[in-house]
């Protein structure tokens, strides 16, 4: 292990561990059981670089934002990693609610939002890390916080509204 990231646990108590390891090439997913065994996910697929943000769906599935900007999607039983999208660089955090996957940046400072293919930023301007606190609810939380004056310009205010029905900030 060289940096572990971001953890998520599924409803059988397993719980799923980033390392973003030298945020190039080189991370790895574990998963960690309830019995303290840990097992190394996806071992050698290329589309795992530096993975970052994970979020369990369904006990069967793990979402996967890596910082190169990938968003995958591993299934946990057959270890098959498929790519779902590209364009978040620095991704970090992930969040769904009613099939829209919701992707921070840390390095763009940016939220975005992702259903069927397609990517609409909801919200850009925060001034670094934005962290997805709690991953599956109707509302999720934003830290930090702070939000640059250029969030709220006119060409965003639909993603204001979107931002502003779907989450809150702490």
């Amino acid at each position: 292990p060289v940096f572990f990231n971001d953890i998520d646990v599924s409803s059988n108590g397993t719980l799923y561990v980033s390392d973003t390891g030298d945020f190039k090439e080189s991370g790895f997913i574990f998963a960690v059981k309830p019995s303290g065994e840990i097992d190394l996910l996806f071992e050698g697929n290329d589309l795992i670089k530096a993975p970052n943000g994970v979020l369990v769906l369904e006990d069967s599935k793990l979402l996967i934002v890596d910082w190169a900007g990938d968003l995958l999607e591993g299934d946990l039983k057959s270890q098959d990693v498929i790519k779902l999208g590209e364009g978040f660089e620095g991704g970090d955090g992930l969040a769904i609610n009613n099939d829209t996957i919701y992707i921070s940046s840390w390095t763009k400072g940016t939220i975005y939002s992702f259903k069927n293919g397609v990517t609409f930023m909801l919200a850009f301007g925060f001034p670094r890390a934005i962290a997805i606190l709690s991953k599956q609810s109707r509302y999720f939380k934003l830290a930090p916080f702070t939000i640059k004056r250029s969030f709220f310009t006119s060409e965003n205010k639909r993603a204001t509204k979107e931002l502003a029905t779907s989450t809150t900030s702490t």
